[in-house]
């Protein structure tokens, strides 16, 4: 079962927990980005792929 645990202000990108696995998504396209199965994983490699943005709306 898959669960959003955040999505854009413009709803294009969402975090998913999928199969406790974080993935980011983005609309209207196939692109997954694997981003580790703990949210310290995936705020490091948000990090890593430049996405600091994200990692400061996370708790």
């Amino acid at each position: 079962m898959n669960s959003v645990i955040w999505m854009s202000r413009d709803m294009l990108e969402q975090i998913i927990d999928s199969n406790g696995e974080y993935v980011l998504t983005k609309a209207g396209t196939t692109q997954v980005t694997q981003l580790g199965q703990t949210v310290t994983e995936a705020k490091e490699k948000l990090k890593n792929i430049g996405r600091a943005d994200i990692v400061t709306q996370l708790y």
